[in-house]
């Protein structure tokens, strides 16, 4: 037995989004280009991958740190940091 999955199509780009936002269809080219299809085992999954998008909001680029970048910052400003967690 097949269980219940969860589908999620997202436009990226700001010019996507304000045409969507807008009520204007998009052109095949934008579609192929800027709308990507995700599927979960799970609706905690498919938020997950909503929260990480939401987080990522305004940034360009990211690296994830190891250990070592760990052990280098300034102990009092790790101490600062707040883990959020997925809603």
């Amino acid at each position: 037995m097949k269980t219940k999955g969860y589908t999620l199509r997202i436009a990226f780009g700001k010019e996507v989004a304000d045409a969507l936002n807008y009520g204007r269809a998009l052109t095949k080219d934008e579609i192929s280009m800027s709308v990507k299809k995700y599927e979960f085992g799970s609706e905690n999954e498919a938020k997950s991958l909503l929260f990480g998008i939401s987080e990522s909001m305004g940034w360009f680029d990211y690296y994830i740190m190891d250990e070592l970048d760990i052990q280098n910052l300034n102990k009092k400003w790790l101490k600062e940091i707040e883990v959020q967690q997925v809603p």
